[in-house]
């Protein structure tokens, strides 16, 4: 991404001095937490920061890897290199970046508390550190915040036009309205919209779209669990084209509201129901519609009303679903388009990668290698190493102790 970007964002933040300042020295005393809805450059923005130094990030892959967080860190931040000898850094080369502290906090609590203590029990700050979240409500992570300097990023419907314009469209010619449109159907996020620009290209009437809002959404469920009446008819709330995508947030943090099982999987159901009716009756039908509401958010609304966490309802997230499909729907199109590769190819090319990781033989690791390069160069694989990349991580999450990452698959390409 162009990093005249993240330049123009530090001073529109008027943050350019303090990240120059923090980076000089003051990261010894504080970590910089980094916050703002989601698609808003907050990770990349982070990686510019430390664009310098080399980076330990904690993410939503070291969710999946089971690794102990404590073990990582020594073996990562702390681990004193023989390069650093020979590099004058004032930063010791390592700084560290935990992206996102909601995602982690929700998906995998021993980490989150792992962290926390970590964090918590640190008397100094030897390396520069990034904290990236998404809300800041959350008691644990309010705690984290008191002890950082703070960058908040709020951009408004002018500042996403602004570097849509400027940094995204790249210089075609695209009207105004074009742009807007593309912006109020990327949801104002920035992943949405260029996301939506590769695989849309000009063509964003195409987008699929539903006309509320991300705020409009989440505040709609958050009213008809605390003010709105049972007495009342939902359906008479709630416009009939806008009740999947509400359906679909309340699955989405269902579990964050409440530990309920019995009520976790009614409301599962009970969406599940209407997507089946969804798909083999019409849509146009008055009668069907008012059943898919019933199902997608009278119920699930119901069965939560009286039951749910107070304190975790101003961290409801909005549902990455649709970002979700658009990115499948853009990977799964370049790869019908690719003549040379199926998912066999990309199995085998799994196996034999995973063969090589294993294999603790010098010799034989240099003949597994030189059999994968073979086969990447009989069926040209390695013009199409980006797609390869993209589908090694669907065969990574379905092999949990696979060694086979998005990382180390790089060496395959390596010249």
């Amino acid at each position: 991404m162009n990093e005249n970007l993240f330049i123009d964002l530090l001073n529109k933040l008027n943050k350019k001095n303090d990240i120059d300042e923090w980076l000089h020295s003051k990261y010894k005393i504080k970590p910089l937490i980094i916050y703002g809805n989601s698609g808003l450059f907050k990770s990349s923005l982070s990686n510019y920061i430390l664009r310098n130094l080399s980076k330990v990030i904690i993410d939503i892959e070291f969710c999946k890897s089971n690794h102990s967080f404590i073990d990582f860190i020594n073996l990562t931040l702390y681990k004193f290199s023989i390069k650093m000898m020979y590099e004058n850094n004032k930063f010791n080369h390592k700084s560290l970046i935990v992206d996102d502290l909601n995602h982690i906090m929700k998906n995998d609590k021993k980490l989150f508390k792992s962290f926390i203590k970590w964090f918590h029990s640190l008397k100094t700050y030897k390396n520069p550190m990034i904290f990236i979240c998404n809300s800041i409500n959350h008691q644990q992570i309010r705690k984290i915040y008191d002890k950082c300097y703070p960058i908040h990023i709020s951009l408004n419907e002018n500042d996403c036009y602004y570097y849509t314009k400027n940094y995204f469209i790249n210089h075609k010619i695209i009207n105004d309205n074009e742009i807007k449109l593309l912006i109020q159907r990327s949801n104002y996020n920035f992943n949405n919209i260029k996301i939506n620009i590769d695989f849309y290209k000009d063509k964003f009437n195409l987008i699929q779209y539903y006309d509320i809002d991300y705020y409009d959404t989440l505040e709609k469920i958050k009213y008809l669990l605390t003010k709105y009446s049972q007495k009342n008819n939902i359906i008479n709330y709630i416009n009939y084209h806008n009740n999947d995508i509400i359906g679909l947030n309340i699955l989405e943090n269902c579990s964050s509201l409440t530990n309920n099982i019995f009520i976790i999987d009614k409301i599962y159901d009970n969406i599940l129901l209407s997507d089946y009716i969804n798909s083999i009756l019409s849509y146009n039908n008055e009668n069907i519609l008012s059943m898919l509401v019933i199902f997608q958010i009278t119920i699930p609304i119901l069965l939560l009303k009286n039951n749910y966490n107070k304190e975790n309802l101003n961290t409801i997230i909005f549902n990455k679903y649709i970002s979700k499909s658009i990115i499948y729907t853009h990977n799964n199109t370049l790869f019908n388009t690719l003549n040379t590769l199926n998912y066999k190819l990309i199995g085998n090319i799994f196996s034999l990668f995973e063969e090589y990781l294993q294999e603790n033989n010098s010799q034989k690791k240099i003949y597994i290698k030189k059999n994968l390069n073979s086969f990447c160069m009989k069926y040209n694989i390695s013009q199409n190493k980006k797609i390869i990349m993209k589908y090694i991580n669907y065969y990574s999450y379905f092999y949990k102790n696979s060694k086979v990452n998005k990382n180390n698959i790089k060496i395959l390409f390596e010249e």
